[in-house]
């Protein structure tokens, strides 16, 4: 997501991000069909993905 606004583009409810699913905006949040963990161990490919 990152990625994509970086590069000007928008992130709106019902968008198909790669390796996260749809997502839908709730607040300053943002939901996803694919829940990713948050550690240590993730955090390299999370940041791999623009997260």
């Amino acid at each position: 997501m990152a990625d994509r606004l970086i590069k000007g583009e928008s992130v709106k409810e019902g968008d198909d991000i790669p390796g996260l699913g749809v997502i839908k905006p709730v607040g300053n949040d943002i939901i996803v069909d694919q829940l990713l963990p948050i550690n240590k161990d993730t955090v390299d490919e999370l940041a791999g993905m623009g997260l």
